[in-house]
């Protein structure tokens, strides 16, 4: 069954309005261009060098020139038709994470829509309280940091496929690609696509939503043996039925986080129980990120990181990380100058 969207806008009053409800997400695309009144909604497409360029945006009504409000760039198929479509598919996710980029509004699913209204008639305005993710072994300094020049190879051998025989190798695009892209973005990427696939492992097993949302990717400075980490919030409420679970278990778990994370090498915890009570004393909302991320360790299966990266590299997690690292205009625009000066040689020959 395929899914349906309400749009909202913020009128002059500063509350949200419903522009459309029941759409489908092509059928909002379109909504969200239309209105404002910038033009009648276009898109054009044609090929740079080796790659097609697809951009949708307006069209004034006067016949004046177009306004491109976003553009994505595909290798290209043998069919046109599947290329659209692959680029429709983008415009869309582009319209649901960045609405900016078409409207002043926002697009979420009906049935999110539905939840948010549920508890704005209940006049609940929830705080998101910030943790690290526990279980989560770092990127860098282990197999995960070798994503990095394993996507940009493959991207790179694709891309190659494409190439004439007297023009682009593998090798070549592949310095292309180690010119135009950033192992930042890609780690970044990563670590979002990390947080949407471990929030929906522990809520499958907690049995109720638990709505980690990435917020942050950090690397801190190399002391301690401490690596990278990821930061992601959740709802007051999520937190508040964690600790009413570990409180039904007597916190054992919360205890065993703890000492996990304060033991000595002697294997000594001082004072565990009165931190513990220290932290009970206050209300949820109060709690720092790493009492919470003992909280949800607790509730942790220990070899989620291992279990993910399988999950993460048989899919396209990888691919798409890889494809958020990469300038591509800056990419196309060095390959082209790439080809001219191949032919150069060649016709001098």
């Amino acid at each position: 069954m395929q899914s349906t969207y309400t749009m909202l806008i913020e009128n002059a009053a500063g509350a949200e309005e419903v522009v459309a409800r029941g759409v489908s997400l092509p059928r909002a695309l379109v909504l969200a261009l239309e209105h404002g009144g910038k033009g009648k909604p276009a898109i054009v497409y044609g090929d740079v060098g080796e790659l097609r360029y697809f951009a949708i945006g307006w069209r004034p009504a006067a016949d004046g020139p177009f306004e491109c409000a976003t553009y994505t760039v595909l290798q290209p198929s043998q069919h046109p038709g599947h290329d659209a479509d692959r680029a429709f598919e983008v415009f869309e996710q582009v319209l649901l994470q960045h609405p900016g980029e078409f409207w002043r509004g926002r697009v979420v699913a009906d049935q999110e829509y539905e939840h948010l209204q549920h508890h704005e008639e209940s006049d609940v305005t929830e705080a998101r309280l910030t943790t690290f993710l526990p279980g989560f072994g770092g990127f860098h300094g282990t197999r995960w940091t070798d994503l990095f020049p394993f996507a940009l190879e493959s991207c790179a051998d694709r891309f190659a496929r494409y190439e004439a025989a007297d023009e682009l190798t593998a090798a070549d695009l592949g310095a292309i690609l180690r010119e135009t892209s950033e192992a930042s973005r890609f780690f970044d990427a990563l670590a979002n696509s990390f947080c949407r696939r471990y929030d929906a492992e522990i809520s499958r097993w907690l049995g109720f939503e638990l709505e980690l949302k990435f917020a942050e990717f950090d690397i801190p400075p190399a002391y301690g043996g401490t690596t990278d980490f990821i930061l992601a919030t959740m709802p007051a409420s999520s937190a508040a039925k964690l600790l009413e679970r570990s409180a039904a278990e007597g916190h054992q778990r919360l205890l065993g986080s703890i000492r996990d994370r304060l033991a000595a090498d002697d294997g000594v915890v001082a004072e565990e129980d009165k931190a513990v009570k220290q932290w009970l004393a206050q209300p949820i909302e109060r709690w720092s990120r790493t009492e919470l991320c003992d909280l949800l360790a607790g509730f942790v299966d220990p070899e989620i990181d291992e279990r993910l990266y399988a999950d993460m590299t048989g899919g396209s997690d990888v691919s798409t990380a890889f494809e958020a690292a990469v300038d591509w205009e800056r990419f196309a625009a060095t390959a082209a100058a790439r080809r001219r000066a191949l032919s150069g040689d060649t016709a001098k020959l």
